[in-house]
């Protein structure tokens, strides 16, 4: 409940900080569609090949564990001792 406070009050802030920017209603180079083709693509390999799903999925958790080792490092600092060598 705390947390979701928190969360309002910065998202609020930000809505305040960055109002005035204009609303992006299409992306620039065409990035949707870059984007869909790539998932279409890997979405076919996974279909052909299945051990690459299992590989790419591996590798979504381990950069997501990083990030989220990384982020509570910037949060508690030093007083996370157990990764302090990242």
């Amino acid at each position: 409940m705390i947390t979701a406070g928190i969360i309002t009050v910065f998202v609020s802030i930000l809505v305040v900080l960055f109002g005035w920017l204009p609303t992006v209603t299409v992306l620039p180079f065409n990035l949707e569609g870059v984007v869909s083709q790539a998932i279409y693509g890997i979405h076919k390999l996974v279909i052909y090949f299945p051990p690459l799903g299992t590989v790419i999925t591996a590798f979504i958790i381990y950069v997501l564990f990083r990030l989220t080792l990384v982020i509570m490092k910037m949060i508690l600092g030093s007083r996370l001792p157990a990764i302090n060598n990242l």
